[in-house]
């Protein structure tokens, strides 16, 4: 990167704007430099504010964001950058449903204009700022408005394959179809950017959460092990010491991901580098059949990376202290699948799984799905009536800690949330409608935890 030579200032000097943007420039690129230095993974998102509404009518709109480029500009929708939003249903389609978002702006040229002027209209080469006019008041009296001649960068959407020679861009968003439903885009779950911070994004807040939860579930079902007998820390053999370890290790990593993980500001490189300390400490459980691997950092592939290294916790985790589920298969009653619960199985603390064994891929059964309904006994004619799915479905993309992990295994998380939900609590039992297919066997699978 070229260094800009800092400014002489000297007495009786005839300003020009010149000097001024080369003195922004020289410090501009010194404190770039001193922050790559401390942090060399800078830039990211640090927040992102999608208009979910628009997505249904298939327009990209960001009603909000703030963000930094690698080249080190930093962008803000209410002050820094002007950006328009923009359809995109051709480029979804082009994409087979599933399209990268990315935000850019123009790269500078020394020796081409970079600012359309006030009321300029694009012509040619797209330039890096639009130059506007905002009323300023007077930060001593409150009054007295004076124009002020501001600029914004001139910033640009591009959608999948698009070219994006000439600009700086960043990854910022995946858009796919949601595959339910009447299958209208939606902002990918499992999708992560590059971010500044952790609660830039909501998946990796959630995974983040999740192992703290899941820590905490393993150490608060240890602790209740011990207390009960059936494990004991006095003992000769190797199941003292073991037990006295694992305890070490889920109550020092619990306390301080409880901490961590919920500071939204802190980078997330911090906490990847805790969570593969975790792993490694876990690994001393392992069988040791396939040696346990944790991807490097990649700051510009966070979901791979965080998912994975979830995913590898959540193992050794369930090796150390097994889960304790209840499986329910559904069973035929009339032309419905119907699964009979008990009360403790709805309690807050469980979490409540579809299990579909199914010989076919992803996107095949996404199809099949969309044409059934999932509810109480007594909620599918009104589902049927008014053409609703009923209960929220997940899919996940990995097979819950602690339960059966098989190749033919599709798993629904299903929220327990909404009406529908608290039908099932009431009527205890879940039913599947249009869902008669020799193809397909439904099961649920409910995962108990310590005081439910």
């Amino acid at each position: 990167m070229k260094k800009t030579p800092q400014v002489l200032w000297a007495e009786g000097m005839f300003l020009r704007p010149h000097h001024l943007q080369t003195a922004e420039r020289y410090r501009e690129e010194a404190l770039q430099r001193e922050i790559q230095r401390i942090q060399p993974f800078f830039y990211g998102l640090q927040s992102l504010d999608v208009a979910p509404d628009q997505l249904e009518n298939f327009v990209f709109e960001i009603r909000d964001v703030s963000l930094k480029l690698k080249d080190g500009t930093a962008l803000s929708s209410d002050s820094t950058l002007r950006l328009s939003p923009r359809s995109f249903k051709n480029e979804l389609d082009k994409a087979s449903g599933r399209m990268r978002v990315f935000v850019g702006v123009p790269v500078m040229r020394e020796t081409a204009p970079n600012t359309f002027a006030a009321g300029e209209g694009p012509s040619g080469v797209d330039r890096r700022y639009v130059a506007e006019n905002a009323e300023v008041l007077d930060e001593n009296s409150g009054g007295n408005p004076q124009p002020v001649g501001v600029r914004r960068c001139n910033g640009k959407l591009f959608f999948g394959a698009e070219s994006q020679e000439g600009y700086e861009c960043i990854e910022v968003a995946v858009v796919e179809r949601s595959g339910s439903g009447r299958n209208f885009p939606v902002l990918s779950r499992e999708f992560i950017p590059s971010l500044t911070e952790l609660g830039g994004s909501r998946t990796i807040q959630a995974l983040c959460d999740g192992v703290t939860n899941r820590i905490e579930a393993k150490h608060r079902l240890l602790l209740t092990d011990v207390s009960q007998g059936r494990l004991t820390i006095q003992s000769d053999g190797t199941s003292g010491w073991q037990t006295i370890i694992k305890l070490q290790i889920l109550g020092s990593f619990l306390f301080l991901f409880q901490q961590l993980t919920r500071i939204p500001r802190i980078h997330p490189f911090d906490v990847y580098t805790e969570f593969a300390r975790l792993a490694g400490e876990l690994s001393i459980f392992d069988d040791g059949k396939i040696p346990v691997k944790i991807p490097v950092y990649d700051h510009e592939k966070l979901g791979p990376c965080f998912h994975e290294t979830c995913r590898v916790i959540e193992a050794l985790l369930e090796k150390i202290v097994a889960s304790r589920f209840v499986k329910v298969d559904f069973v035929l009653r009339d032309d419905l699948l119907v699964a009979d619960l008990l009360e403790e199985w709805l309690a807050a603390q469980t979490e409540v799984f579809l299990a579909i064994e199914a010989e076919m891929e992803e996107k095949d059964l996404r199809g099949r799905i969309v044409t059934m309904k999932l509810g109480t006994v007594r909620d599918i004619p009104i589902l049927r009536q008014r053409r609703l799915f009923g209960l929220d479905l997940e899919l996940l993309k990995r097979t819950p800690a602690g339960l059966p992990q098989r190749e033919d295994y599709f798993y629904f998380k299903i929220e327990k949330e909404g009406p529908y939900w608290a039908n099932v609590v009431r009527d205890r039992n879940v039913a599947l409608s249009d869902a008669l297919d020799p193809k397909l066997k439904f099961s649920l699978y409910i995962i108990t935890k310590p005081g439910s």
